[in-house]
Order: structure tokens, then C-alpha cells, then sequence
């Protein structure tokens, strides 16, 4: 009977796009650099106001998240064409005209090859944005098991880093199985994940990894 009630239960339940606000919110006080005032945060939004250019394609309309973490999980619950997840770097940061902030610049492509992108992400907010710039979607967070969120707060299951890969996307595979051995000693988890990414790479033409615009010389 406890079960039959919980499955309906479940049935009509509020769909979570993403993580409880006062738990992100939490989340990015919590970080040491805010608690000592070096980082001052605004509360969060969708869309920061008065914001010029595209969404998420211009540093005066960066995407607004909570924390370095709050944009490893944004750029992971990221998808495009049928579902497809992406592989990202930072290329650095500039400044927002509109915020004041200095905002992450991060390129992707996806795990098809079939979409490269820049977008700006701007860490000093309390939450994370739900709006997602044309051409995405995000992954609602309760299609994550709890597992899988946990891992995502700890930046354990990443497609990407917060640094620049010279060689990217084929520079990822070692720098992300080295991070994954480190977090998850005992596991093999970074053989995995440097296996899952070299059948990726190796199964799609090595033309369509070449970025078509350049993007990769891309300079802030």
C-alpha cells in the first residue's frame, strides 16, 4: 500500500527544474571567498536586468549562477539536439559592462561534434539561472538520481574543467581522469571516463573535432 501511495505520490509531483533556491543560495555562502568579502553577491535571477545582447552569448548578458561550482553544473545539465551533453573549457574571463563582474568565458561543443559555442557565465549570484541561450535546454535536476546531483555539487562527474585546454576537446582526457582518480580514489572512475571520451572521439571523423570558426583562438 506504501508503495502504491508513494508512486502516485511521485505522479503529481511538481516537476524540480533545478536544486532548491535557499539550498543554492546556502551553497554559494558557504564559499570562503564570500565570507570574507572578497566576492559580493547579488541575489540571483533568470536574466540580470537591463542586460544587452544575447542571452548567454554576450559578456553584457552572461548567464547568471552561483559560484565556479553553480557553472560546472549549469554547463553539465546542459543539452542540445537530442539530448546531447557538451564538453567545455574556460577561456578566461573579461568584464560585464551591466553587472560590473568579471564573467567566466567558456567554449563547447558537443558530444556529437555537431555544435560549437562561447557563452558567458557570470558566478556572483545566489542561484543558478533556469533560462537556458537559444539552441539549449537544461536537464530538469529530478532526472538526476541523488547520486548523480551529489557528484555534480562535488564537480566529480564533469565534462569539462575551469581552466583553459590548449588541445581541447582531446586535452580533457587526461586532465578530467586524473581529476576523477583524485576524487573517487578506489574506483577507476578516471580510466572510465578517459575510455568513454577516446571512443567518443575516435568514432566521429576527426575533421568534425576541428573547430569550424576558429573559436578556439578566441581571445577575451
Amino acid at each position: 500500500m506504501l508503495g502504491l501511495f508513494n508512486k502516485v505520490k511521485q505522479k503529481f509531483k511538481k516537476p524540480q527544474i533545478d536544486e532548491p533556491v535557499e539550498a543554492q543560495r546556502e551553497q554559494a555562502l558557504s564559499d570562503p571567498f564570500v565570507q570574507n568579502g572578497t566576492f559580493l553577491l547579488s541575489e540571483g535571477c533568470d536574466e540580470i536586468p537591463n542586460a544587452k545582447g544575447q542571452f548567454g552569448r554576450d559578456r553584457n548578458n552572461p548567464i547568471p549562477v552561483n559560484s565556479v561550482v553553480g557553472e560546472f553544473i549549469y554547463l553539465e545539465r546542459l543539452r542540445g539536439k537530442n539530448d546531447v551533453t557538451f564538453l567545455y573549457h574556460r577561456l578566461g574571463s573579461t568584464v560585464s559592462s551591466i553587472s560590473g563582474n568579471n564573467v567566466d568565458i567558456y567554449e563547447l561543443v558537443s558530444c556529437d561534434a555537431e555544435h560549437w559555442d562561447i557563452l558567458y557565465l557570470d558566478p556572483y549570484y545566489t542561484y543558478r539561472s533556469k533560462k537556458s541561450p537559444d539552441g539549449f535546454y537544461l536537464k530538469k535536476w529530478d532526472e538526476y538520481a541523488d547520486f548523480e546531483q551529489d557528484l555534480m555539487k562535488h564537480c566529480c562527474l564533469l565534462h569539462g574543467v575551469n581552466g583553459r585546454v590548449e588541445n581541447f576537446p582531446f586535452g580533457l582526457l587526461d586532465i578530467i581522469g586524473k581529476r576523477l582518480d583524485e576524487m573517487l580514489p578506489g574506483f577507476n572512475a578516471g580510466k572510465s571516463m578517459r575510455d568513454a571520451l577516446l571512443s567518443l572521439f575516435n568514432k566521429i571523423p576527426a575533421e568534425k573535432w576541428i573547430n569550424p570558426h576558429g573559436i578556439r583562438r578566441f581571445t577575451p
